[in-house]
């Protein structure tokens, strides 16, 4: 038996179901309980294309974190916990060790409105390098573009274990506080829209 929690899972255009989630050695099990008996769902690794956190309110199940699972043939399984907080961030973070697939690279933007004449005060802060090792909070790559409106954070990875790991890092939250007095305005993610590589 592998790893269980507690989620509710959908399947795209499917109804909702509540039970467990098993993570086993060559696929992901769901099962759970409706009015008609015994529910099931099993993704096989090879079948999974790609992951990622759910951010706008319509892709979640019932306001709660949810895991975006995509599977070949353009299907797909939704996931979100029941109790536990961080379950969406260890269960991709397990997906990424046990999929027989290359590992999913998903990649987000935060945008950060400066306020006028900032820019000298935001470089001097990046020139400090990351609050964090980008390497332990999953990531792949990261950069930041400056320019005299804004700051661009670019984050390739697994979002969903560096939001998962954020969270608890208090040395994260103390060096945002240095950019408090930099800031004009929400920041806000720019999803990707289109990418070309040689």
């Amino acid at each position: 038996m592998g790893v269980t929690y507690a989620v509710t899972w959908q399947e795209a255009g499917g109804e909702r179901h509540s039970g467990r989630l098993e993570l086993g050695s060559g696929e992901l099990r769901l099962e759970g309980r409706n009015g008609a008996g015994v529910v099931s769902t099993v993704v096989s690794y090879a079948d999974v294309v790609g992951y990622r956190v759910a951010r706008s309110s319509g892709d979640r199940l019932q306001g709660r974190p949810t895991l975006i699972v995509e599977l070949a043939g353009e299907r797909m399984v939704k996931i979100a916990s029941v109790a536990q907080s961080g379950v969406v961030g260890e269960v991709a973070e397990r997906l990424a060790g046990l999929t027989a697939a290359a590992r999913p690279v998903e990649r987000v933007a935060l945008v950060v409105p400066l306020r006028p004449g900032m820019k000298a005060e935001a470089e001097a802060l990046l020139l400090q390098g990351p609050p964090f090792d980008p390497r332990v909070f999953g990531l792949e790559r990261h950069e930041v573009f400056v320019t005299d409106e804004e700051v661009v954070f670019v984050f390739e990875g697994i979002p969903s274990v560096f939001v998962e790991r954020i969270a608890a890092d208090q040395t994260i939250w103390d060096a945002a506080n240095a950019w408090r007095p930099l800031i004009d305005g929400r920041m806000r993610y720019a999803d990707q829209a289109y990418a070309w590589s040689g």
